[in-house]
This record gives structure tokens, C-alpha cells and sequence, in this order.
């Protein structure tokens, strides 16, 4: 037997943490125990269409301990269906889709302990819905979509530190005033 396999769970934890996401999941081979081990990990960070939406759901599906996930550009043109991001211990949360063209996917965002979100999504989702926001301390949110920028601002009421990027204000403008909401909790940061 090798001397890897005799340290404990926690140990090995630690070692796979250091890893990219995607060799860390490529100790799964080895065997049921280093499965287990990679549903563990409490960060994950995907980049540049490394695998589709639909595998990418199966995947973090198994990951229960899941604080901090990284999504940059994970959407390819032309997939369709629902990328559900909803971990109840998810502390924080950056997605990025660089994608020019419209997608026919529908990003959901349901993650009632998450403290850190940055959004930019220049692509046209379907859909981006949002709940369970309200323990966002804070956000960083750079969407085009006016009916997704009210449902994200009207989540984020109780935020402390909001950024808001350009195309944000491109959609405020048409908003009905009593659609936007007050931010009471907003710490002056000037």
C-alpha cells in the first residue's frame, strides 16, 4: 500500500485544496475514497468551457461542503436549459460569461448563505433568476437585462457594499421608479 492512502480524510483534503479544480477531480480514477474526497472540496473553480452545463450541474450536484465557487466563462453558444446554482453553504459566488451571442440558458441563483457575489454576464441568458439573496453583504453586478437587474437589486436589500457596472445603469433609466428598491444598509465607502 502506498503512504498516501494511509493519511487521514482531513490531510488529504487539504492536499486536493491546493490543486486546480480539474486536477483534483482527476484523482477520482483512483479510487471510491478519492471520489468522496473531491465532493469535499469546498472550492471549485471552472474555466473556459472546460465542460458542458449539463455535466457541470451532475458534478456539483455531489458537492454538499461547497463555500466558494468560480465560474468564468463555462457557457458555450448554442447549449440550452438551466444552469442551477443552488448550494445551501455556498458563502460566495464570481460568474463571469463573456459570450456575445444569445444563449437559450437559464441561469438560477438560489443561495441563502451567500455573503460575496460578483455577476458579469455580457451574454444574453435567457433568464437569470434569482432568491435567497438576503445574506449578501457584497455584490458586484455587471448584467444586461433590465427585468434580471430589478429582481437582483430588489434581492440585495439588505447589502452593505453594492458595485454596480455600466450596463446596470443602461437599464435603470427605463425602470419604474417604485421598482427599484432603497438600499438602508449601504456602508459610505467614498
Amino acid at each position: 500500500m502506498d503512504r498516501i492512502s494511509d493519511l487521514p480524510d482531513c490531510i488529504l483534503l487539504h492536499i486536493l485544496s491546493f490543486l486546480p479544480t480539474k486536477t483534483a477531480f482527476s484523482t477520482t480514477v483512483l479510487s471510491r475514497r478519492w471520489t468522496r474526497l473531491c465532493h469535499d472540496l469546498q472550492h471549485f473553480e471552472f474555466k473556459f468551457n472546460q465542460i458542458p452545463v449539463g455535466n457541470l450541474e451532475e458534478l456539483l450536484s455531489h458537492c454538499t461542503a461547497l463555500e466558494t465557487l468560480v465560474l468564468d466563462s463555462v457557457c458555450r453558444s448554442g447549449e440550452e436549459g438551466q444552469l442551477s446554482i443552488c448550494f445551501p453553504s455556498l458563502e460566495s459566488l464570481h460568474f463571469k460569461s463573456y459570450l456575445r451571442v444569445a444563449l437559450r440558458l437559464i441561469l438560477v441563483i438560489d443561495t441563502p448563505s451567500l455573503k460575496r457575489l460578483h455577476i458579469q454576464a455580457e451574454s444574453g441568458f435567457r433568464e437569470i433568476r434569482v432568491r435567497n439573496l438576503h445574506n449578501v453583504e457584497e455584490a458586484s453586478i455587471d448584467i444586461y437585462k433590465q427585468s434580471s437587474v430589478l429582481e437582483f437589486l430588489a434581492e440585495l436589500c439588505r447589502i452593505r457594499i453594492l458595485e454596480l457596472g455600466l450596463s446596470v445603469f443602461d437599464c435603470l433609466p427605463e425602470a419604474p421608479p417604485h421598482r427599484i428598491p432603497e438600499f438602508n444598509c449601504l456602508i459610505d465607502n467614498i
